[in-house]
């Protein structure tokens, strides 16, 4: 008697032109499906075993757009708004995500870190319907992660400030010497050039008034994993597919098609 896991014989009648019918497939080739499923599902476990733990610790930043009509701090690389405040946002996340504040935080960090390892350890990432930045960093060890997301944020506001001070710098100098050249009796023009220069000697103060740090991120007190169960399920549908594609696959060698 024939074992139910026999390959139907190649003398068997002809099929159409349509192929072989996936009910013949699985009346032979369930263990098959069986079997490639399973093992899928296996490999996924033993693979979540030997996951390493990563933690995830989150920084944020505040954008503060000037807006594209105002005339304050011109010729300086502060963020203007563009009109939609998400996409705003958005660019701001791309200009902070640099590797220059990586190398900056490799630098001060040390643990032998470098910019490639930091950029691929740090994220940053507008919080929807926000203007605010979460720098969000992933380490092996909690404290690490920690560090890595609160000093990238850091590291972006002082090379901001270095940027921005010395273009400042470079336009007060140019508004004092208007105001120094501005006629005596225009009040209206020497008004402004002074506001102007207190503006530029404020703003010098505080950097970049348009990207500021929020909060440090705080130590995560338990590691991020994926669920076992999820990753197991979505295996275990991995598996069925390759097997039903392996069994019909077989099935089509197998059985000769009219012509």
């Amino acid at each position: 008697m024939s074992q139910i896991t026999d390959f139907p014989p190649a003398s068997a009648a002809p099929v159409s032109g349509a192929g072989p019918g996936l009910g013949r497939a699985l009346r032979w080739g369930w263990p098959v499906v069986v079997v490639v499923a399973l093992a899928a599902v296996a490999a996924s476990l033993y693979a979540n075993s030997r996951q390493v733990p990563k933690y995830e610790a989150t920084a944020q930043m505040l954008v503060s757009p000037l807006n594209q009509t105002d005339t304050t701090l011109v010729g300086t690389d502060v963020i203007r708004d563009g009109g939609d405040a998400s996409q705003t946002v958005n660019t701001a996340a791309v200009l902070v995500e640099s590797n220059q504040a990586a190398d900056a935080t490799a630098e001060r960090l040390g643990q032998g870190l470098d910019m490639n390892r930091v950029l691929e350890a740090v994220t940053v990432t507008p919080v929807e319907n926000t203007s605010i930045l979460d720098v969000t960093a992933t380490a092996e060890n909690p404290r690490l992660a920690a560090d890595l997301a609160t000093e990238f944020a850091r590291s972006v506001i002082r090379l901001r400030r270095a940027v921005v001070t010395d273009q400042l710098e470079r336009r007060l100098q140019t508004v004092t010497e208007l105001r120094r050249q501005a006629p005596e009796d225009d009040y209206s023009q020497r008004d402004r050039l002074y506001r102007e220069v207190r503006l530029l000697e404020d703003s010098l103060n505080s950097g970049d008034p348009t990207l500021k740090f929020v909060q440090a991120a705080a130590l995560p007190a338990s590691p991020e994993s994926r669920s076992r169960a999820i990753d197991a399920a979505l295996a275990l549908l991995g598996g069925l597919l390759v097997g039903l594609a392996a069994i019909v696959g077989i099935d089509r060698l197998r059985r000769p098609v009219l012509r």
